[in-house]
Formats: structure tokens, C-alpha cells, sequence
């Protein structure tokens, strides 16, 4: 649950900070809507990535009515270029907005530094007030996940993962859903058969969706009751398995591909100096995306139908998972 808290807190914290750009939404929309992206940037590419992880222990399907329950917790370590992006690079090509002459142009994302980035001023040299956001400090982005597989004919299982809409501190909600399917399909290739582990294919799919009350923000329009920030993430992967297992010990991997894409978006009506922002529309809607070559390789230890298991993955990023879980047959 401390995970959870986390993932939760990531996106609730940086909302409550990045609004203070709204002052300059109506002079300078664009550069405003830059600076939320690089913002969020490290949350928005690489949050999806985990929700691709914890499908699998073993590249062997059940058998026909066995079953097993997983429980486990990804983390990604937050690396240095994750921390901070340049906002001057970001506003160079911009006609009203720079940082302030004598600033660092180093601005903390969502994940950096827990302090204030630097201030903005317009290009004809006017303060505008407004410092960039600071960051939310935190190590890892992490993830937990619970997987229910089901064994099915064919040398073919499903695996599905739900998590209905839990509210968070009467302010949030949170509901997650996914399903795998898996088929060890070199036990129809007669030459395959005889390899001494096992082969599969596998395919997942989960939906992640926060949302987070904003009618408490400073900008919010009380005319309205409208105001939330909306989270949504969808991951896609497809592997090829391997697996060998000798007596309680099991080394499993996969090799596939990843596809990840995720929406931020600040919704409903706002205002700043009496003023609607945006017309009253949604004043940030982010999307970001993500795909490329992933792998990953483990060990699971089964100890009669209760097992460990942990494993290094690499998309792009590493992510260490961990867990435990009860299978049958």
C-alpha cells in the first residue's frame, strides 16, 4: 500500500504545484503547456512501463483447471535525467516567456527535487512571479499489481488483474483492469516439443485510470463543479516466454515488445483574475507515449503451492520486481 500511496501522490502533489502556471495561461498558452509536458514527462513515459510487469513466473501454462494467485511491486529508480528538464531550451523559440536572467535554466519534473525551479519573466523583461514547480522527491515510481490465471485447453492460459474504483482520501479514485493470455505453443511444432524447457507466447494488456477532485484549487471556478485531474495510462505487451524449472527452483524470461500511452489532463473550468482560462475548457491535456524492445529474466522458488519470485526488467528503463504467490497444478 505504501506503493500505492506513492503512485497516487505522484500526480495529486505535482497538480497542486503546476496550477500556478494558469497566471500565465492567457498571454502565454503554448509555452505554458511545454513547460506541464517537461513537467510531467518522467511520470507520463515511464509509469506505463510497470503496468507491462508482474504478469508471469514461468513460460508454462496451467493445466486445465489449475490456477494461481500472484501478488507483487514494481519499482523504477528514478535516474538523474529523470529529475529536472531545461526550461530554457523548452521556451528558446518562445515570443513571450524566458527564465528570468541570472536563473538556473534547471527546472525539477514531478519526480526531482523537492524545491521551487527557476522564475519566468516576459521577454520585455516584466517579472511574472511564477517560479517553475518543484518535484515531488521520491526515489522510485512504483506499482503494485495482483494477477488471478486461469488454465485453459490447448497448453493455454488467461490471466486477469482487477482493481475496481477505490476512493482515496474522499478526494481520488483509483481503478485498475488487465488481462494476459498465454499458449505454449511449441507443443504443436513437432521438432519444438523435444527442447528440453518450455516455450510460449504471451500477450497483456492493462488500463490504469487516477482521478483527483480540483475543486478545492485556488483557480477553479465555483460557478462549476467540474474540476478534476484525470490520469490514464495503457500499456501493451508481447513476449516470447522461455522457461527451465528443476526441483522448487524455476528461471524464467521474455523478450518482446512494449507499447505504452498515457493522458495528464487538468479538467474543467478555471479562472484567474475573473477571467475564464481557456475559455473555460480543459486547460491541460497531456499526452504522452512510449514504445520499444523490452526483456526480462527471473527466478521463482516453489515450495509446494506457495512461491517467490523476482525479476529484472529493461524497456528503455530498469524496473526490479518482486513478489509472492499460491499456484495449482
Amino acid at each position: 500500500m505504501v506503493a500505492l500511496a506513492v503512485a497516487f501522490g505522484v500526480p495529486s502533489f505535482a497538480q497542486t504545484d503546476i496550477t500556478d502556471l494558469l497566471k500565465l495561461y492567457k498571454d502565454a498558452s503554448n509555452d505554458v503547456s511545454s513547460l506541464a509536458y517537461a513537467y510531467m514527462k518522467p511520470f507520463g513515459e515511464e509509469f506505463g512501463k510497470t503496468l507491462n510487469t508482474g504478469w508471469y513466473t514461468s513460460a508454462k501454462p496451467h493445466k486445465l483447471g489449475g490456477f494461481d494467485i500472484t501478488f507483487s511491486a514494481t519499482a523504477i529508480p528514478i535516474s538523474s535525467s529523470m529529475k529536472e528538464y531545461n526550461a530554457a531550451d523548452i521556451l528558446k523559440s518562445s515570443s513571450v516567456l524566458r527564465v528570468k536572467a541570472g536563473d538556473s535554466p534547471l527546472a525539477p519534473t514531478a519526480v526531482g527535487d523537492d524545491k521551487v525551479g527557476p522564475s519566468l519573466e516576459f521577454k520585455n523583461g516584466m517579472d511574472t512571479g511564477v517560479k517553475l514547480p518543484q518535484g515531488a522527491n521520491i526515489p522510485v515510481l512504483p506499482m503494485v499489481n495482483y494477477n488471478v490465471g486461469i488454465g485453459l485447453p490447448f497448453h493455454t492460459d488467461v490471466t486477469f488483474r482487477y482493481i475496481p474504483n477505490i476512493k482515496i482520501n474522499d478526494d481520488g479514485k483509483f481503478g485498475l483492469w488487465g488481462f494476459g493470455i498465454r499458449n505454449e505453443f511449441k507443443e504443436f511444432i513437432p521438432v519444438f516439443k523435444l527442447l528440453p524447457f518450455n516455450v510460449s507466447a504471451f500477450f497483456g494488456m492493462t488500463k490504469y485510470k487516477l482521478s483527483w477532485d480540483m475543486q478545492g484549487n485556488s483557480f477553479a471556478d465555483n460557478t462549476y463543479k467540474d474540476q478534476e485531474l484525470s490520469t490514464n495510462a495503457t500499456s501493451y505487451t508481447t513476449r516470447l516466454l522461455v522457461s527451465k524449472s528443476i526441483p522448487i527452483l524455476t528461471v524464467y524470461g521474455g523478450l518482446g515488445y512494449n507499447s505504452n500511452s498515457s493522458t495528464y489532463a487538468l479538467k474543467g473550468h478555471y479562472k484567474y483574475n475573473n477571467i475564464p482560462i481557456n475559455g473555460g475548457n480543459d486547460p491541460f491535456n497531456l499526452d504522452y507515449t512510449s514504445s520499444g524492445f523490452v526483456f526480462n529474466a527471473g527466478l521463482r522458488v516453489k515450495l509446494a503451492v506457495f512461491m517467490l519470485f523476482g525479476d529484472y526488467t529493461y524497456a528503455g528503463t530498469s524496473m526490479y520486481t518482486a513478489g509472492f504467490g499460491f499456484t495449482f497444478r
